[in-house]
């Protein structure tokens, strides 16, 4: 099993990948973005990528898709990563 405190991102399968989620402004940007100082890997924020592949912001499309096919359409592309 790979112990964060051990910081050594060979511990880790090949393949492996971090998903944070939680409410918005708890910081999963800021420790998203730690995190993959500390382990040395790519990091992506996934509402930029949203609004990247829809062209317009994030809460923009909420508020035009409603809170279900807002999540489906989060579900879309972020399935695809």
């Amino acid at each position: 099993m790979f112990d964060p405190k051990n910081n050594d991102p060979a511990l880790l399968p090949s393949r492996a990948c971090l998903t944070l989620i939680g409410m918005a402004g708890v910081g999963k940007t800021t420790v998203g973005r730690l995190l993959s100082k500390s382990l040395d890997w790519g990091w992506m924020d996934t509402d930029r990528l949203i609004e990247s592949y829809f062209g317009c912001p994030l809460q923009f499309l909420f508020d035009s898709l409603g809170r279900e096919a807002f999540i489906k359409a989060e579900e879309k592309v972020v399935s695809n990563l």
